[in-house]
């Protein structure tokens, strides 16, 4: 199956969570907690909504495998 909407990872910051979850430039974000992420605004609206002290669970795909994974957000 192809993969059709999500949010494509192009860089990622020194100082982003995402660091600790051992995701690189090329995957997609696809699911943050219950929702459903199809492109930036979903992401925006996800990552509003919760704090910076959650841990937040995240599903993306990277070299066409589906990883489920949980990390803490910060305030940067």
């Amino acid at each position: 199956s192809s993969l059709e909407s999500g949010f494509y990872i192009i860089d990622i910051a020194k100082n982003s969570p995402l660091n600790d979850i051992d995701i690189v430039s090329g995957a997609v974000i696809t699911k943050i907690g219950d929702r459903d992420i199809g492109n930036t605004l979903d992401l925006k609206d996800a990552l509003y909504t919760l704090s910076a002290v959650d841990s937040v669970a995240i599903e993306y795909y990277m070299g066409g495998k589906l990883y489920k994974t949980r990390t803490k957000l910060t305030k940067n």
